[in-house]
């Protein structure tokens, strides 16, 4: 009999042996009071200047919209006058703060000498960086600055005589990089779990007052490689729109922290809707298995139209976004997705011990037909409600591997004497060890075994 959620440490990632429930993120993160985590570790200058007599002025384009915090209209107003340091006399005046006309342009800030934009002095591109706001006392006097941090930790400032001005800006600024704050729109509520690096909040988008789930990551306790797949993990997810994979809501980066909004699932993960099950001792009709592997497959095949491969399959990863709704199953964690371009093969060795594919364990390239694996055993484990196709009571990763590579899946009369043909040849396809004759994604949605949902 299979212990449900054991799992094992392979390649890039390293998994926990037990989890009381799931959290409805996609990235690996440990709950409250369980006992495992993910083991992961890793990531000014300011001159004195004299002020300006002159108050900051700022050119409105004519719009309707108002900042609800006050009555200038900003939401078209990306020109503006304001002080910096002229960076080529730094080291010759540095109590010097010098006034420029500043035009925001997408990602760009120009520079000129005056409204006329008749002579540009500078030029700054903020692709990448992080936008926070100060005050700062400079000879007496407060000016109010924008901070801007880049990528290789050096640092700009624009300075300001007036706060709404600055903040406005600033604002600006932070919606032409798709860095605005999380806290600006929403509201932190209770926690849901939490890792080493992360911890998992349910949150209130403030507009609407609708709920959503935010993992926030210290980015500072992360290796780059780890803190790149999240960033690969978010990119799968906003290009993703499909019914029955986890979708990104939001996504908003600081120096410090990584925020994930997705939506928030109420209904529990496929194991525990599993083991659900053998509490009640009610075992999973041939139908209901088709129709849960359908909805997995769908998604499976959704990601593959994009060159996208799982390689973490696993009821874990299956969510109900409703309880016992099977049309709401959910795929997520696309932490260790990866993309193949045409002809290519995968090669690291990543996913679940009793899930991964016989060439993975032998360390062999691998397509998108290890997905086609990883659901043959979620079927068998679904028919048989506790025991999966190649299993050990230690869950020894080398005695399963064995088993996988060399072992013939058996189809005992306990769970499957009742079962139809047609589910038997369909399983014997999908954990076929050559990924050469495996079932493709194609074939597997077209197979007629799925024709059992449409009888009564």
């Amino acid at each position: 009999m299979v212990k449900l959620n054991s799992k094992i440490k392979l390649g890039l990632f390293s998994l926990s042996k037990e989890k009381e429930k799931k959290i409805p993120l996609s990235v690996e993160t440990k709950l409250k009071d369980s006992k495992n985590d993910l083991d992961l570790d890793e990531p000014e200058e300011f001159v004195l200047c004299e002020h300006s007599s002159e108050d900051d002025s700022i050119k409105i384009n004519k719009n309707n919209s108002k900042d609800e915090e006050s009555n200038i209209n900003y939401n078209d107003s990306n020109e503006v006058f304001l002080y910096k340091i002229n960076e080529d006399d730094n080291n010759k005046n540095k109590n010097i703060l010098q006034k420029y006309y500043v035009i925001l342009s997408e990602k760009e800030i120009l520079f000129f000498s005056s409204d006329l934009k008749n002579e540009l002095c500078d030029l700054w591109y903020i692709f990448k960086t992080y936008i926070s706001t100060t005050i700062e006392q400079i000879n007496g006097i407060n000016y109010y600055s924008i901070i801007i941090t880049f990528n290789n930790n050096s640092v700009k400032k624009l300075y300001f005589s007036n706060e709404t001005i600055c903040k406005n800006f600033s604002k600006r600024m932070k919606k032409s990089i798709k860095n605005l704050d999380f806290e600006e729109n929403y509201e932190i509520l209770e926690e849901l779990g939490y890792g080493h690096f992360s911890k998992v909040y349910k949150c209130k988008y403030k507009a609407t007052s609708e709920i959503y789930a935010v993992k926030i990551i210290n980015k500072n306790k992360i290796k780059s490689k780890n803190l790149e797949l999240i960033r690969q993990e978010k990119n799968y997810l906003k290009l993703i729109k499909h019914q029955n994979i986890i979708s990104l809501k939001d996504y908003y980066e600081s120096k410090a922290n990584i925020y994930l909004v997705t939506e928030c699932y109420y209904g529990g993960d496929l194991l525990s809707f599993l083991m659900n099950k053998r509490k009640e001792n009610t075992k999973i009709s041939e139908k209901m298995a088709a129709k849960i592997i359908k909805k997995i497959a769908d998604g499976i095949r959704y990601l593959n139209f994009f060159g996208i491969i799982h390689r973490d399959i696993k009821p874990e990863n299956i969510m109900f976004a409703e309880k016992n709704n099977i049309s709401s199953l959910k795929i997520i964690d696309l932490g260790v997705c990866k993309t193949l371009n045409y002809g290519e093969l995968g090669i690291e060795p990543i996913g679940t011990n009793g899930y991964i594919s016989p060439e993975i364990y032998m360390h062999h390239s691998y397509s998108f037909k290890i997905d086609i694996w990883s659901l043959g055993v979620i079927l068998y484990l679904l028919i048989t409600g506790e025991t999966l196709p190649f299993d050990d009571e230690n869950m020894d990763r080398d005695i399963i591997a064995k088993k996988v590579v060399f072992t013939k899946q058996q189809y005992p009369d306990k769970y499957f004497g009742d079962k139809s043909k047609r589910l038997i040849n369909l399983l014997d396809r999908m954990l076929e060890k050559d990924d050469k004759k495996r079932i493709s994604i194609n074939e597997l949605i077209k197979n007629n075994w799925f024709e059992i949902i449409k009888k009564g």
